[in-house]
């Protein structure tokens, strides 16, 4: 019984389709224990855009020591753009750079803008479609990409369309 119940734990992080698993944090978070307090959080300027915008997006890290990131996801910036699907999210965040992605360090008391262009050319194959979504920073408190973004936040829940 034990066994099950651990893959299940471990599956549910899982989707068969290949796609990003949904984000379950919202709000801000806080580092793990034996990590100097971090708290980062992300918003984006508005609650409803029209087709075609460009979504402006903040990320703050209020905390006492840096964080990190990769910068190649939704339209190449620091975060990923997610659409519900039904009762669950789907991310919509290519970039078509054709370089290795950055990583993007965010320090303690700093905020990083980055700008989502619904129109760009990033999204010529899987067009900004009308419908609600929301950003998500996923990060890390080491430089390293191999340390992989063990925490994220993500914005309020906004509207395309």
């Amino acid at each position: 019984m034990g066994v099950v119940a651990a893959m299940v734990f471990v599956l549910q992080g899982c989707r068969l389709d290949g796609g990003s698993p949904a984000p379950t944090d919202s709000g801000s978070a806080a580092a793990p224990s034996g990590v100097a307090s971090t708290v980062v959080s992300v918003k984006v300027n508005a609650s409803q855009y029209g087709i075609g915008a460009v979504i402006g997006v903040t990320v703050v890290n209020a905390g006492s020591q840096p964080v990190f990131t990769e910068d190649q996801k939704a339209d190449c910036t620091v975060v990923i753009l997610y659409r519900r699907s039904g009762s669950g999210w789907t991310a919509v965040s290519p970039c078509g750079s054709e370089r290795a992605a950055r990583t993007v360090s965010l320090g303690s008391g700093e905020a990083l803008e980055a700008s989502i262009d619904t129109m760009s050319t990033n999204f010529a194959e899987q067009p900004v479609e009308p419908g609600e979504y929301r950003v998500t920073f996923g990060f890390r408190w080491q430089a390293g990409p191999e340390a992989g973004e063990a925490a994220r936040v993500e914005s309020s829940v906004f509207t395309i369309g």
